[in-house]
């Protein structure tokens, strides 16, 4: 009688309720629209990231406490759809929270022509060739003399700077790129691999990619 009671259908604790099914769903899906606003290129709000990542992790925790209500051995295939849901919404549009996926993305292109990414910072114009038009573009100077340059410049933050050695004002999706690359060589080793599978006209979605896969591991 036991065993019939465990494995029958009927028993609710072998199914999630339609009412918690319905509540997690609606929460899957505000996660996914609140993504999408702060990915969203060109967004007024400029606040959206900070403010929608807040929000976040209110309806997360709220999602989080409805799988109690999902059985076990379902739990498992919730959490997959709920990761690739958000990976599909975060792969729509440049990163918006870090730009340090610029920073790989440099050093992956600068090792696919045989240059160690150690050797020259990003604003050196020894690597003016290598420069992809989504990661630099020409800057202007403003009335103090210093460069500048439009927000969203890229779809992410756009740093002012200037090329080296001729000054010359510059904007890059790239931070810090008067300094050299901080990561160790096991890591250049992923940003070489890639990069190396894409032209290097392509933006930020390898890495983007590679992370969705990295999460569903």
């Amino acid at each position: 009688m036991s065993v019939m009671a465990r494995t029958s259908p009927n028993n609710p604790a072998q199914r999630i309720l339609p009412g918690a099914a319905a509540r997690l769903a609606a929460l899957l899906l505000v996660l996914a629209g609140l993504l999408w606003w702060m990915v969203v290129p060109h967004n007024p709000f400029e606040s959206a990231p900070v403010v929608g990542t807040l929000l976040s992790w209110g309806a997360l925790i709220g999602a989080v406490g409805l799988l109690r209500h999902v059985p076990r051995h379902r739990v498992g295939a919730v959490i997959i759809a709920g990761t690739v849901l958000l990976g599909l919404v975060a792969v729509s549009a440049p990163p918006r929270t870090s730009n340090d996926s610029a920073r790989y993305a440099w050093d992956g292109i600068v090792q696919k022509a045989g240059i160690s990414p150690y050797s020259f910072v990003p604003v050196d114009e020894t690597l003016a060739a290598l420069r992809p038009e989504w990661l630099f573009v020409p800057g202007a100077t403003n009335d103090d003399g210093r460069p500048e340059c439009a927000r969203d410049l890229f779809g992410t933050e756009s740093v002012p700077a200037n090329g080296y050695p001729s000054g010359a004002p510059l904007c890059t999706a790239i931070n810090r790129p008067h300094v050299p690359t901080i990561y160790p060589p096991t890591a250049e080793i992923y940003f070489f691999g890639v990069r190396a599978a894409v032209p290097d006209s392509v933006g930020y979605l390898p890495f983007q990619v590679g992370a969705c896969l990295s999460a569903l591991r």
